[in-house]
């Protein structure tokens, strides 16, 4: 794909525009330090685009804020008014005491609702989140493993989540089994996405050779765009199988 890079400054933050062969602007701020790209179809003309990036200018500021607030690797305490990402999308805490059963809901708000006993302790406001992490993830998967068995004509014979350190995600190939990490349920469904192909990929080829890159190109063009946003967090697949 011919992609033609360059960085303009608008309000003092860079914002690099990609121009490429495609329908629609899109505009992205990644984390962790709240980087702005800015994919732009070849032809619209640039006047366009820079009134684009002045209409969003509020938004991008915005978003770049949450990062800047955001402490990395402070560990959580589940309090009310903790920020947690999910999906994509960054959502308040709200800490509610219960007698009844303790669970987790979601608002349209952007708000968690976390019901727990009065005297919880942090661990078990821990384990409900990753419990509740886990179902969500678990039940966007499949969309994608059914989707992408039909087009790349393999089959997962079974899959599960678990947390991982080092790798988004890996597969065994004799089992036809696949391991997603449930680091995953906080990023965009795009990035699930990736990495369920990534892993299905491997059916075909074990191996990060040119045949399982061409094969990535074909199927799953712009994966590299993708691989970038969670590579910025440290975590990487090209050390998987």
């Amino acid at each position: 794909m011919d992609i033609k890079k360059s960085v303009v400054l608008r309000e003092g933050i860079e914002i690099e525009i990609s121009r490429k062969k495609m329908k629609n602007l899109r505009l992205t701020i990644y984390p962790p330090e709240g980087k702005v790209k800015l994919s732009v179809p070849y032809r619209i003309d640039p006047e366009i685009v820079d009134q684009f990036i002045l209409s969003k200018m509020a938004w991008i500021k915005g978003k770049r804020r949450k990062y800047e607030n955001r402490v990395i690797g402070e560990p959580k305490k589940y309090k009310t008014g903790e920020i947690h990402p999910l999906l994509g999308s960054d959502y308040q805490l709200t800490v509610v005491e219960t007698n009844g059963k303790q669970r987790i809901e979601i608002k349209d708000d952007n708000v968690i609702l976390m019901f727990v006993r009065p005297d919880s302790s942090i661990e078990n406001r821990y384990k409900l989140m990753m419990e509740f992490q886990r179902i969500a993830l678990k039940e966007i998967l499949p969309t994608f493993i059914d989707k992408w068995g039909v087009l790349l004509a393999v089959k997962v014979s079974e899959f599960n989540v678990k947390k991982m350190k080092t790798k988004w995600g890996t597969c065994n190939i004799a089992k036809k089994r696949i391991w997603i990490n449930l680091e995953l349920v906080k990023y965009p469904v795009e990035c699930i996405e990736y990495i369920v192909v990534h892993e299905m990929i491997h059916l075909l080829e074990r191996y990060h050779n040119k045949r399982f890159y061409k094969l990535m190109d074909d199927f799953y063009p712009g994966w590299k765009d993708v691989k970038k946003r969670l590579a910025a967090h440290g975590i990487s697949n090209e050390n998987n199988n």
